[in-house]
C-alpha cells in the first residue's frame, strides 16, 4: 500500500549518524546525452522554521538493492564528492523545495542506468531537521529532475520520480 508517513532530512537524535536514503528507479538516458543539471525536489509536510544542514552523496558501486532494516543507507558506500545544503528559512506546508544542483555528482549518478541512489547525511546540530513527504506514487514524493541535451537539440527536462512501491525513502538513526 501507499504510505503517507513523513520522513525527515537533517539530524534527529544523533548529530553524526542521521541518514536518509532515496532510491530512484530510472530509465537510461540516450547514449549521446550530456547532463546539464540534476536537482532534488522535496515537499514539506508542514510549516517549519528549523535550521537544517546536510550533505548529499551518491551511492557508489553496483548494489542496486532497496533499503531494508538489514541494508541501511548508513551502510552503503558513499561517493567522495558531495553537495552541501543548508536551509534556515521557513518551509510552508505542501510547498516544494529544491536542493542545490547535484551536477557535480553526475559522473557517479550516470554509472548506472537502472537506479539512482542518493544518501543524505545530516551535518547540523542534534534535532535540526525538516520533515518531507516520502510517499511513492503521489505528487508529494521526492523527485529527481535531470536536464540533459542531445547534440543539435535544446536542453530537455527529464523528471524522474520514485516509481517502485517498495522504493520508499528509508531513514536511519543510530544512537550517538
Amino acid at each position: 500500500g501507499t504510505s503517507t508517513q513523513p520522513h525527515w532530512v537533517g539530524n534527529a537524535g544523533s548529530s553524526t549518524e542521521s541518514y536518509l536514503g532515496l532510491y530512484f528507479d530510472v530509465d537510461p538516458l540516450p547514449a549521446n546525452a550530456t547532463i546539464k543539471n540534476i536537482r532534488l525536489e522535496v515537499t514539506s509536510t508542514q510549516r517549519q522554521k528549523v535550521a537544517m544542514s546536510v550533505r548529499v552523496y551518491a551511492q557508489t558501486g553496483n548494489d542496486l538493492s532497496l533499503f531494508s532494516p538489514l541494508d541501511l543507507p548508513s551502510q552503503r558506500p558513499l561517493s567522495t564528492q558531495s553537495i552541501e545544503y543548508t536551509s534556515d528559512v521557513r518551509w510552508g506546508k505542501n510547498d516544494d523545495y529544491d536542493f542545490p544542483s547535484l551536477r557535480d555528482l553526475a559522473p557517479i549518478l550516470g554509472e548506472n542506468d537502472e537506479a539512482i541512489i542518493l544518501i543524505i547525511k545530516g551535518t547540523g546540530a542534534t534535532n535540526a531537521l525538516k520533515t518531507i513527504y516520502g510517499t511513492e506514487n503521489t505528487k508529494y514524493a521526492p523527485k529527481l529532475v535531470i536536464r540533459y541535451s542531445l547534440p543539435g537539440s535544446p536542453t530537455t527536462p527529464r523528471p524522474t520520480t520514485v516509481t517502485l512501491p517498495s522504493a520508499t525513502p528509508v531513514v536511519t538513526t543510530l544512537p550517538s
